[in-house]
């Protein structure tokens, strides 16, 4: 029986855990879904040790018209964590300050944009209707810190919606619009780390032979 109980917690140490994420479609701002706008993505969080972990994170614009996704702002609970753009799709840039303010839903704690800033800018600019984008964030904090944190937890800020995606250039009518959207989340199930499989493996052999 202890055998088994070790290799439960060595699953539990070495899965990776990956957040999934859409559209919530009743919190646009405006007229919301109606318009045609949506997205979808995932994101994760990854710590070894030491004071730098990673938040990866890719979105798709899944709009049903001609759009561009163009910013998105994320709640953190630990305001002493820095967040650093890494890398990103062309033209995305990190925003600060002022920028991560997403009204109504609240100011935010980091974020890209392709138009400067989360409520401003063009609408030509950002992943058009269809096309997916990956942002590399590197974040710094104290050993402790980060390895309190799962992927969960990036979306874990002090808001109502932790997760605000701008999506500009929406067609509608004669001209166009844009549109605020918050997201749901779910945990994708675990996958185990390499080596953790074969674990399992001997931990049910050796179960069944004990039986």
């Amino acid at each position: 029986i202890s055998s088994c109980f070790v290799v439960v917690s060595l699953v539990a140490s070495a899965e990776a855990r990956v957040v999934d994420f859409a559209l919530n479609s009743n919190s646009g701002v405006g007229s919301g879904p109606s318009y045609g706008a949506g997205f979808q993505g995932t994101v994760q969080w990854s710590y070894t040790s030491g004071s730098t972990a990673t938040v990866t994170l890719s979105l798709t614009n899944t709009s049903s018209v001609a759009s561009n996704l163009a910013a998105f702002v994320v709640g953190f609970a630990d305001s002493s964590m820095t967040f650093s753009q890494v890398s990103a799709p062309t033209n995305f840039a990190q925003i600060t300050g002022n920028d991560l303010k997403a009204t109504p839903f609240g100011n935010f704690d980091w974020g890209s944009a392709s138009t400067g800033s989360f409520n401003g800018g063009g609408s030509t600019m950002g992943l058009a209707k269809g096309q997916s984008g990956t942002w590399v964030f590197s974040v710094s904090g104290t050993s402790a810190a980060l390895a309190g944190v799962s992927s969960p937890a990036v979306f874990n800020g002090v808001n109502d919606w932790d997760f605000i995606v701008k999506i500009k250039g929406i067609t509608s009518g004669g001209g166009t619009v844009s549109e605020k959207l918050t997201s749901t989340f779910a945990l994708s199930p675990p996958v185990p780390a390499p080596g953790v499989a074969a674990l399992v493996g001997l931990a049910a052999l050796a179960t069944r032979r004990r039986r």
